[in-house]
């Protein structure tokens, strides 16, 4: 089982709420290096003030001999007993003394998404209270840590606090091998430890498109024209997204992010958890289907049960100014690209069923065991014959290419029962309009009450925890 903790939901323009979450292994408890940080947008301050508002200090000056004392002799100090470090034992008096704990010995790695500021900057300003005991670990796709070491920590905008480039060496850098899956191959090589009881594999997505002043495409189009052409290429009336090959000119212009599937090692479960990202039909560098393509077999065998992704704006946000984000309209545009690759999945898994029972039934093959058919697990995702497959991808090629026609309310099963959608990154207007949160929710019910996938939609909020 693995824990949310959210210390930053939003995606600006306040600076107080930008992305950063906590996650940990229940297994491990709250010890040493348990804790994963998922982006850094803010850090410090907002474990801050969710310790004050549950309890994660003492005003009574006797408290701290109480805890010194317990300390001498190996007795438990006070333990916080609501909110998300609800078990946690304090180990100081003071807020600021054991937030920096928990920044400090709690937190072993920071797992960064991509280096745009409001997933770093709590991340770099707390860089500046790292002991040196033991470094820091930041972890990412090699786009992100090159990112980090030549823009921020380069003497320049920040100290060089790695260990490289004759750094201070407080910190080190992990780069993750973008995954690379075929459909149902859930290979658990794909996965790194990156703290004490949490494996990741990392996905790179893409987010938006560098409008460089010296590109020729930016010379001959305005950025809404830009964008146009590109969503041209995709019909939004069937949400086909048609594939194409992209140069290398096209992708060096895309804003890399990633997608991350972090692995509970005691339990097996996964979450999912997007960075900043756009959708597939207005991509010039389309991937998110790839990611789709490896959560759909984690969905069917019940491994993947939450998924945390974007959606900075509401629906009046036009196409041209997201910015490579995501909207309600773009964000069930993926999340019927991912029931279909479910109901592919789910085919081909019935289908090879199918296929076993009816070798056992005959008199020659009949088992020993007369349990027949067994049921749905990761080991019985056999491969189909070559024809088999072909036939399948035959039969569900409308399901994947013109999802929204699907009455998945007709299916025995909706696609995607029991999932866990958690929205994050959304982006407040500045204005007396309605709460940006609440209103990105309406919109998205609205969606799913036509397309009937039977997935559940959670606003994260801040000091918030799930539980998978």
């Amino acid at each position: 089982m693995v824990v949310h903790t959210y210390v930053g939901t939003g995606g600006g323009p306040f600076e107080n709420n930008t992305t950063a979450f906590l996650v940990r292994s229940v297994a491990k408890r709250w010890s040493k290096g348990s804790l994963l940080a998922v982006d850094a947008g803010v850090h410090l301050a907002a474990i801050s003030k969710i310790l004050e508002k549950t309890g994660g200090f003492h005003k009574d000056e006797n408290i701290k001999d109480e805890i010194e004392a317990g300390k001498t002799c190996g007795q438990p100090g006070p333990v916080i007993c609501s909110g998300p470090f609800e078990g946690l034992e304090l180990q100081y008096r003071s807020l600021k003394a054991n937030a920096g704990y928990i920044a400090g010995a709690l937190v072993d790695t920071y797992l960064i998404t991509h280096p745009h500021l409001d997933h770093i900057s709590g991340l770099v300003v707390n860089s500046s209270g790292l002991t040196g005991i033991q470094p820091k670990r930041i972890a990412g796709l090699s786009s992100s840590i090159c990112a980090l070491k030549t823009h921020i920590f380069n003497n320049i905008i920040w100290p060089n606090l790695t260990n490289e480039n004759n750094g201070a060496g407080l910190i080190s850098f992990i780069r993750l091998v973008e995954s690379r899956s075929s459909v149902g191959n859930i290979d658990s090589k794909k996965f790194v430890e990156v703290c004490d009881g949490l494996e990741v594999s990392a996905w790179g997505v893409s987010h938006g498109r560098c409008l460089d002043v010296n590109d020729h495409a930016t010379k001959s189009s305005s950025p809404t024209e830009l964008l146009y052409q590109v969503s041209s290429m995709a019909s939004h009336s069937t949400g086909e997204i048609i594939q194409r090959n992209i140069s290398a000119h096209e992708r060096t212009g895309v804003i890399e992010s990633s997608a991350f599937f972090i692995r509970d090692k005691a339990s097996g479960t996964q979450i999912l958890i997007f960075g900043d990202v756009e959708p597939d039909s207005v991509s010039l560098c389309p991937r998110n289907k790839f990611v789709w393509e490896a959560a759909a077999p984690r969905i069917v065998t019940g491994e993947l049960t939450g998924i945390f992704i974007e959606c900075s704006y509401d629906d009046t946000r036009a196409v041209d100014v997201l910015f490579g984000h995501l909207a309600p309209r773009y964000l069930i545009e993926e999340i019927k690209v991912l029931a279909a690759e479910v109901d592919l999945f789910r085919n081909k898994s019935e289908e090879k069923l199918k296929h076993e029972c009816n070798f056992h039934s005959s008199p020659e093959n009949a088992p020993s065991d007369t349990t027949g058919c067994h049921d749905l697990n990761c080991n019985d995702m056999a491969i189909l014959t070559e024809k088999e497959e072909d036939n399948l991808h035959y039969q569900n090629s409308k399901t994947s290419k013109t999802f929204p026609s699907i009455n998945w309310s007709d299916k025995d099963c909706l696609p995607l029962k029991g999932l866990k959608i958690i929205i994050i990154h959304t982006k407040e207007n500045l204005d007396d309009s309605p709460n940006i949160a609440n209103l990105i929710n309406q919109q998205l019910l609205e969606h799913e009450k036509q397309a009937q996938l039977g997935c559940e939609f959670i606003i994260s909020r801040l000091g918030q925890s799930l539980h998978f």
